[in-house]
């Protein structure tokens, strides 16, 4: 999972929306707590490079902790992210 979330990081600070929105799939759905719900590639395509767009870069996810059971992984984290010269 870490090497999903480095790769994730890696898509986004690139500036390239479109490799940020290759890693969903097509049914894939984003809950931003800042924005409404955002379905399907094209739509977090387009909200990820709004984002790129606005000056937000070196996001950072910090893995906490993974588990998985049968075929379902999942993890927590902390992200962050500099937005306008700041942490967020």
């Amino acid at each position: 999972m870490q090497r999903a979330n480095d790769h994730w990081n890696s898509a986004f600070n690139s500036g390239n929306a479109d490799a940020v929105a290759a890693l969903y799939t097509q049914d894939a759905v984003v809950l931003p707590s800042t924005h409404a719900v955002v379905r399907g590639t094209s739509a977090i395509k387009d909200f990820w490079n709004g984002l790129i767009s606005a000056g937000v870069k070196d996001h950072r996810i910090e893995m906490i902790d993974a588990q998985a059971v049968g075929d379902i992984a999942y993890a927590t984290g902390k992200w962050s992210a500099n937005a306008f010269g700041r942490r967020r």
